[in-house]
């Protein structure tokens, strides 16, 4: 925990799905608050997608982190931004192209975790 799950429109040409992972991930771990052995990445491509209308040729590129609680409302904030500005600094320049971060808090009571060995 936590976990990064990034989501990117396929019309966004030249995204090097690799880069983007490795930048969120290194902005997460650059906030020093969260349990970064125990953090999951995951990117992929969007096929069907709508901005607007399902029509529009607008890209975008949506990421939740999900967490335990503890940070404060400042600290999610903070990784917020900065996952954003990761995301935005790794993607191809794309006029009008949208990135977006979510920062969400799971219950505990609802969270297993089991390593298989």
């Amino acid at each position: 925990m936590p976990h990064l799950h990034i989501e990117y429109t396929a019309n966004l040409d030249g995204l090097d799905p690799r880069r983007v992972l490795d930048a969120a991930m290194a902005a997460l771990r650059a906030q020093g608050i969260y349990d970064m052995p125990t953090a999951k990445g995951r990117i992929r491509a969007l096929d069907h997608h709508a901005v607007d209308h399902p029509d529009c040729r607008q890209a975008f590129i949506s990421v939740v982190l999900t967490i335990l609680p503890g940070p404060t409302p400042e600290q999610r904030h903070r990784t917020s931004a900065a996952i954003t500005e990761a995301v935005a600094s790794a993607v191809p320049r794309c006029t009008g192209t949208q990135v977006r971060t979510e920062v969400r808090e799971m219950d505990p009571c609802g969270y297993t975790s089991h390593n298989v060995r």
